[in-house]
């Protein structure tokens, strides 16, 4: 292992000025691709984590350590592993959710972006008194733009450093080879290709640096965006009105991640909270059902995960079983797949304790086919891989047969495999808990 003798960029970068700081983010970015092209995620880049080393001919030589999530001593910048992977004031959206399976290449662009936004502002793009309120801004709220620290702060840089930090993945650098070409020609005075720039930006840009050629193609280029703009005037209206339907589905997620961060808190009534988000739910439905039927499916899942952080399951999977209607969507199937095998198993327990035979006979058929046959027939249509893992989907499929004892096992080694998957622990206890109702004399489950 190779023993570096340099300074941490946390405390490095004041000695800095803007074009070094740039250069230096670029050449990690430069780094990071080829660790993502070999398949490996960091998941934990910030200041902290970058060595500079000055040569002797003046030039800054960077170095990412710290591959893999490891613990650090407590402080604010503590990285945290578990279902939250990474530190708090650098962790992309989806780390701070605790989604796993969603962590990619993208995730390292959103923080060696949020490195890029500590160099020029002298602090994160997000501050809080404690990990909870981190989370909260990091799921829900925007960065301030780095000009309002800093005013002498190039648009163009601005705007690469808010692409990077954009809540969506497919909005950021799809690559740490896109971030870093977008730097380059930062640095070299190309127009940069962070934000959708207007017709007159983009020639302009072009041409005061290739004043001869560009002067040729000005006419052209006026003819070409005429049309292109009578074109667009005809798609403009589907355009507004399938970004409303995923803009009503963003705010029913929101719903969902303040439960998450109410149950974060320390323990509290939270009855308080659950009333106030049924009301912005009820006026969610409201202009959800005002869309299209294929717009509104977005709406109504996100209303369905709602209701079920709110614990009202019943409520969820009505909206869920609406939006699979129209939005053929995989989450969406696997998420209606495990609330109904939850639903099922809860009322079967206290079905089973029924003393009159006839009746639960009638009632564990009923929930039978309700649930239970639902997922079933739902499971056929998944595609792909699950996110918790083969032995996961092996465990549900064992669960919907009614073999417990071996689905039981598959959610134990899921448990081993990847601990932070919590619905792992939750699907096996269940699995115990038929066992255990159907062997009364058996107390060891």
């Amino acid at each position: 292992m190779e023993y570096i003798e340099g300074t941490p960029l946390q405390e490095f970068y004041q000695r800095l000025n803007l074009e070094e700081k740039v250069s230096v983010i670029a050449k990690i970015a430069n780094a990071l691709k080829e660790a993502h092209r070999n398949g490996i995620v960091h998941r934990d880049i910030k200041p902290s984590n970058i060595m500079v080393v000055k040569k002797g001919d003046g030039t800054l030589k960077p170095y990412l350590l710290d591959f893999g999530i490891a613990r650090a001593p407590e402080s604010k910048d503590k990285t945290m592993t578990g279902s939250i992977i990474g530190s708090p004031g650098y962790m992309s959206p989806e780390q701070a959710f605790g989604e796993v399976h969603k962590i990619d290449r993208r995730s390292d662009i959103y923080s060696l972006g949020a490195t890029l936004y500590f160099l020029l502002c002298g602090r994160p793009p997000f501050e809080g008194d404690n990990l909870a309120t981190l989370i909260y801004k990091a799921m829900n709220e925007d960065p301030l733009p780095p000009s309002r620290f800093n005013k002498s702060i190039p648009s163009d840089l601005e705007a690469i450093v808010l692409k990077c930090l954009e809540k969506e993945p497919a909005r950021r650098y799809q690559s740490a080879k896109e971030f870093e070409e977008d730097l380059i020609r930062y640095l070299e005075g190309e127009p940069v290709k962070a934000r959708v720039p207007s017709l007159s930006y983009r020639i302009y840009k072009k041409i005061k640096k290739n004043k001869a050629f560009y002067s040729l193609l000005a006419i052209s280029t006026l003819i070409v965006v005429f049309i292109l703009g009578f074109y667009i005037s005809n798609i403009i209206h589907e355009k507004e009105r399938r970004k409303l339907a995923l803009e009503f589905g963003r705010m029913a997620e929101d719903i969902a991640n303040k439960m998450i961060i109410a149950y974060l808190l320390p323990p509290h009534n939270i009855e308080e909270e659950k009333k106030q988000i049924k009301k912005k739910i009820e006026s969610l439905k409201k202009k959800t059902e005002r869309l299209e039927k294929d717009e509104a499916g977005i709406g109504y899942f996100a209303i369905g995960k709602a209701y079920y952080y709110l614990e009202e399951e019943k409520s969820s999977i009505k909206y869920l079983e609406m939006a699979h209607k129209t939005y053929r969507n995989e989450d969406l199937k696997r998420f209606l797949i495990l609330l109904y095998l939850k639903r099922y198993a809860d009322l079967y327990r206290q079905y089973n304790k029924y003393s009159d035979n006839v009746l639960k006979k009638e009632k564990l058929k009923e929930i039978e086919v309700r649930y239970l046959n639902k997922a079933k027939n739902l499971i056929k249509e998944v595609k792909g891989d699950w996110p918790e893992g083969d032995n996961f989907k092996k465990g549900i499929l064992a669960f919907i047969k009614r073999d417990y004892k071996s689905a039981a096992g598959f959610f134990e080694k899921t448990c081993v495999d990847n601990p932070s998957f919590y619905r792992s622990y939750l699907y096996a206890g269940m699995c115990y808990g038929h066992l255990y109702d159907n062997n009364p004399d058996k107390r060891d489950f």
